[in-house]
């Protein structure tokens, strides 16, 4: 459980399911146990699980979204490091 997620919405297990197309019973186990990448992150309210909205385009699936998320992570990095150059410069 961690309780230092950011405040944005959050989804019960059923409504994660709906919006992924999963099963509840694998997003059960994404949250005790994960898979090869991380745990799926989650938060008791009121004994019931509860999934941050974002989770839904940065939880790693798959191979294929851990790439999609490692690259942007890469190029909003680039991003950043360019406009504190710009600054630099004065452009």
């Amino acid at each position: 459980m961690n309780n230092n997620l950011p405040e944005e919405p959050l989804l019960s297990v059923k409504e994660f399911a709906k919006r992924t197309n999963r099963f509840t019973n694998q997003l059960y186990c994404l949250i005790n146990y994960g898979n090869s990448y991380r745990k799926l992150r989650a938060i008791r309210v009121k004994g019931l699980w509860m999934i941050p909205e974002s989770e839904i385009t940065d939880y790693p699936f798959n191979k294929a979204v851990k790439l999609k998320n490692e690259l942007t992570e890469r190029v909003d990095n680039i991003e950043e490091r360019l406009i504190k150059l710009e600054e630099r410069v004065g452009l």
